[in-house]
């Protein structure tokens, strides 16, 4: 039972390394305004569409 178990572990163990792998960092700039008077919109939520990633701009609208 311990050979069974100590051979699933080594099996996962890389896999779960991997994923992290994968990952990659990037940056995305820019403004959010008003259409109607161009005024900077503080606290919006931004998320990028398929994926679990986002953010809040500040009080400039950045």
């Amino acid at each position: 039972m311990q050979k069974y178990l100590i051979t699933i572990f080594l099996f996962l163990f890389p896999l779960l390394w991997l994923t992290g792998q994968q990952s990659e960092k990037g940056m995305i700039e820019g403004r959010i305004y008003n259409a109607r008077n161009n005024e900077p919109i503080p606290f919006a939520n931004i998320v990028i569409w398929g994926t679990n990633i986002g953010s809040t701009s500040d009080l400039d609208g950045r």
